[in-house]
């Protein structure tokens, strides 16, 4: 198998730095924000919220002003809620 350099086309670089800006872009609103984004931030939210009401569903959560209904699976939030009430880690984490 011989391997072959020569010329990289044009439509082969644009992607690669379409792709590089776009991987840039993401990576600064994650890194600057000291919380987690999109739905990360909610399903934490939503365990606090679990784990504030002693662990009894609550039928909205408090992320982003409240008043959003709790319509996800709780199996996860208990699970997290769980190993944060027995060992301490934050949720976040």
């Amino acid at each position: 198998m011989q391997l072959r350099f020569g010329k990289v086309s044009g439509d082969f670089l644009t992607l690669v730095a379409a792709i590089g800006l776009g991987a840039l872009v993401r990576m600064l609103a994650v890194v600057a924000g000291e919380f987690s984004p999109n739905d990360g931030g909610l399903f934490c939210r939503m365990t606090e919220d679990l784990v504030a009401g002693g662990f009894r569903m609550p039928l909205t959560t408090t992320h982003n002003g409240g008043g959003i209904p709790l319509g996800y699976p709780p199996l996860g939030f208990y699970l997290l809620g769980g190993l944060h009430a027995a060992t301490g880690i934050r949720i976040i984490e």
